[in-house]
């Protein structure tokens, strides 16, 4: 789903955070919860990773977006739930 964003070299840690948060919330509106989990665990195996490699800004950017599509996941139950 958001693997491979290529953050570049060249950004902030706030820059990527921003972006890593823009990219995840395009690609989760709509999705279920249970699709949002699965997005979520694939984003943090992917920063894993892409930390083993040392491409830290890339992994920040992978974790940053498995929290926003975790949040997501909160608004999706509330809505079934309600």
């Amino acid at each position: 789903m958001l693997n491979g964003s290529g953050t570049s070299y060249r950004h902030t840690v706030a820059e990527i955070k921003t972006l890593a948060k823009e990219q995840a919330q395009k690609a989760s509106r709509g999705a279920s919860a249970s699709s949002l989990l699965k997005s979520a665990r694939t984003q943090i195996q992917y920063a894993n990773a892409r930390e083993d490699e040392g491409d830290f800004k890339e992994a920040l950017s992978a974790l940053t977006q498995s929290c926003v599509v975790g949040t997501d996941v909160h608004g999706v139950k509330r809505v079934q739930a309600g």
